[in-house]
């Protein structure tokens, strides 16, 4: 027969086992009832976003675009870079010609925030006794210039600032005339007319009118024994 002391004893683990059965079992229960509450939680905020993420427009995918440069040849149209070419000049006989790959000619530059291009349109010949006139035909007035001369050979320059583009750039030969040859070149910053002058011609005089440039050499009988005609 079991004792006194051995019934307590028997008692107390019984109820010291029921006390630890009941407390995993609530602390179980309450770690499931978390869980459950937390993803209740993270379901409901989903549900909550979707219409959001339903109604928002969608994102514009950003792509990177390089523009390229527009050429053009001078006297065809602008563009937005300048490109260089050489002018195309014949010797005429006995007379030595300048290295046209000095004298550039270019496109037009023109883009937002550019300067105006204007045009040298041509270049006319006239006489008058021992003066010969060269008139230069802009589709701008001119009222600013800058002119100096050249040896070995002789040149005479005339450089007009601003931004240009030329409409004809064949150069031109003078059989007769204190002028042999004149070649016109683009330059970034200026245009550029080249007189390549004979022996003994003064420098010329220069005159604008109707905000046209007229230039006249004078060359005397001696120098030119054969400036008859134009």
């Amino acid at each position: 027969m079991m004792t006194y002391a051995r019934k307590l004893a028997l008692l107390l683990f019984t109820l010291w086992a029921v006390l630890v059965i009941s407390v995993v079992f609530i602390t179980l229960q309450r770690t499931h009832r978390n869980l459950t509450d937390l993803r209740g939680n993270l379901i409901l905020q989903r549900l909550l976003k979707l219409p959001q993420q339903l109604l928002a427009p969608p994102r514009a995918t950003l792509t990177s675009h390089q523009v390229s440069p527009l050429l053009s040849q001078a006297g065809e149209g602008v563009g937005s870079l300048a490109e260089t070419h050489s002018v195309a000049v014949q010797q005429p006989p006995g007379t030595a010609l300048p290295n046209t790959s000095q004298l550039p000619v270019a496109a037009s530059i023109t883009s937002a925030g550019a300067p105006t291009v204007s045009t040298l349109q041509q270049i006319s010949t006239s006489r008058s006794g021992t003066d010969w006139y060269y008139r230069l035909k802009t589709t701008v007035e001119l009222s600013d210039y800058r002119q100096f001369t050249l040896t070995a050979p002789a040149r005479w320059v005339l450089d007009l600032p601003g931004c240009w583009q030329i409409q004809d750039t064949k150069a031109q030969h003078f059989s007769k005339g204190p002028v042999q040859s004149i070649v016109v070149g683009y330059h970034p910053q200026h245009l550029r007319v080249v007189f390549w002058i004979k022996k003994g011609v003064s420098i010329p005089v220069i005159t604008l009118e109707a905000g046209q440039l007229v230039i006249k050499f004078t060359a005397s009988p001696a120098t030119l024994p054969q400036s008859t005609g134009t």
